[in-house]
């Protein structure tokens, strides 16, 4: 997690290397667009006017920033369900 906001342009370098890639020629890349960022994250996250990437609700950071186990568990018992 991130110590302070992410810019939409940090988080559009920071997609460029795929699984498994340890090395890339960042000029053979295509950064995403703003809007394939949003895509990708759903309603997740918003970008604000000052091109910052946020969570759109506060209980969306309070889930990612969870403790893995917590999770597990709470995808555990949905499984049960």
């Amino acid at each position: 997690m991130a110590l302070r906001p992410i810019k939409v342009s940090e988080m559009q370098y920071a997609c460029v290397p795929e699984d498994g890639e340890e090395c890339f020629d960042l000029e053979e890349k295509t950064l995403l667009s703003k809007e394939e960022i949003l895509e990708a994250c759903g309603s997740l996250v918003e970008i604000s006017d000052e091109d910052v990437l946020r969570f759109s609700h506060s209980t969306v950071k309070e889930f990612i920033l969870q403790p893995q186990e917590k999770q597990h568990k709470q995808n555990c018992s949905r499984d049960k369900e």
